[in-house]
């Protein structure tokens, strides 16, 4: 950095003389309430940098498309037995804003999610797929194949795999011994 500037020289200034900039070095690790009245405090609202745009052309088919597409647009799909089957479902789901829910026993109202949206989340503890798909659906996420998704996502996952519990069973088959006292003489 010095070779930026033409000339330049160094000025120390004691601590107590330089309260003020002492202070603003300080002001993020303490919280002293008579000290910040005089350091001036700017918000900013909106991002410094800018990121680039991205537009979604095409989505994803997921199991929530159908549905939401009926219950939007009244449209069903082309398989006779398909649309039949999306009927009777569609009874126990409501569109709220832009967002599928399903009315449940337990909960009021379970967020329906792909199952791709859950990879770090509450995924993050790595526990077994049982314990990780309730712990899912008591969120208040759901969909149809929760459980089995999540019993394959546990046996893929490195870190799941990792840090699993050792199953505590020896390394080969136990024998018998046929003398109650093996050392006895």
């Amino acid at each position: 950095m010095a070779t930026a500037f033409e000339k330049f020289t160094f000025l120390h200034v004691p601590r107590e003389l330089n309260k003020r900039v002492d202070l603003l070095s300080k002001l993020a690790s303490t919280h002293k309430r008579d000290q910040q009245r005089s350091i001036i405090h700017e918000n900013i609202s909106r991002l410094t940098i800018e990121e680039p745009g991205v537009c979604c052309v095409e989505r994803k088919k997921t199991w929530i498309s159908p549905l939401l597409e009926y219950l939007r647009e009244d449209r069903l799909l082309d398989d006779p037995t398909k649309a039949n089957k999306l009927v009777k479902d569609v009874s126990k789901y409501i569109v709220i804003g832009k967002q599928l829910y399903r009315r449940g026993f337990s909960f009021p109202l379970l967020r329906c999610v792909d199952a791709g949206e859950f990879e770090y989340g509450v995924c993050g503890t790595h526990i077994g797929g049982r314990a990780l798909a309730s712990k899912i659906a008591k969120a208040g996420y759901y969909w149809p194949t929760l459980k089995n998704d999540y019993m394959e996502y546990v046996k893929k996952c490195d870190r799941c795999q990792r840090f699993t519990e050792v199953l505590k069973s020896p390394p080969e088959s136990l024998h018998s011994i046929t003398s109650p006292w093996p050392f006895y003489k």
